[in-house]
């Protein structure tokens, strides 16, 4: 259940019940703030692993590999940044702030449990895909103000999702990558136009995809062939 909404049933609480609440600190702004990341955090998660991406004829992002599968999870809190960049700073530097630290704290229990790592190898690769996710990030807000943003997301996702381990990446994938740029663009145009109000509060929602590719990417395909 959203951690805001249990704040909002508290706040409708009896006097008495509210006035301890406000006595602990229950509604200081940090505090919205840290319930708000926790809800937009699971947003995010749960549409990251959504089927879609994994299918071949959508994103088809490799579903063994636990990077690839981090790097759908870090693209949705990219799109929450692009969001919330548009509000005040002092409204939403905690949710942001601890929202990426719940990725983080969930990357090193997942390469612990999941990928049965040593703590010491999950840190390691931890403060990689840290480095790797802000440079991805960097590249995706410059690509977004191009001349051809779908094009310029691409190659930014061909870089960082789409290449093994050892920088290659396979010719199918091109087609993947316009559908997945496509998918990030409309969602970003998407979360420009939701309320600030309920962005404030982690109340964020993402616009149903295109499910296979186009023509448009079949022909980008071929012609990089």
């Amino acid at each position: 259940r959203p951690r805001t909404d249990r704040l909002e049933r508290m706040q409708a609480a009896p006097l008495w019940k509210r006035h301890l609440f406000w006595m602990t600190g229950m509604f200081r702004e940090s505090q919205w703030q840290i319930a708000a990341a926790n809800d937009m955090y699971n947003l995010c998660m749960q549409q990251a692993a959504k089927q879609i991406f994994f299918d071949t004829a959508a994103a088809g992002v490799d579903p063994e590999r636990y990077y690839t599968r981090f790097q759908l999870k870090g693209l949705h809190c990219w799109l929450c940044h692009v969001r919330l960049r548009m509000e005040p700073r002092d409204a939403c530097v905690h949710l942001f702030t601890d929202m990426m630290e719940t990725l983080w704290e969930d990357a090193i229990k997942q390469m612990v449990k999941q990928e049965k790592l040593d703590l010491l190898q999950a840190s390691k690769f931890l403060k990689e895909l840290q480095e790797g996710w802000h440079g991805m990030c960097v590249a995706l807000d410059q690509a977004i103000l191009s001349e051809a943003p779908h094009e310029a997301v691409s190659t930014v996702l061909l870089r960082n999702v789409y290449a093994t381990a050892d920088g290659q990446v396979p010719q199918e994938h091109t087609s993947r990558s316009l559908w997945l740029s496509d998918y990030l663009l409309l969602q970003v145009e998407h979360m420009r136009a939701l309320l600030s109000p309920e962005v404030l509060l982690g109340r964020i929602s993402f616009k149903a995809p295109q499910p296979l590719c186009t023509e448009r990417h079949k022909d980008a395909s071929e012609l990089a062939m």
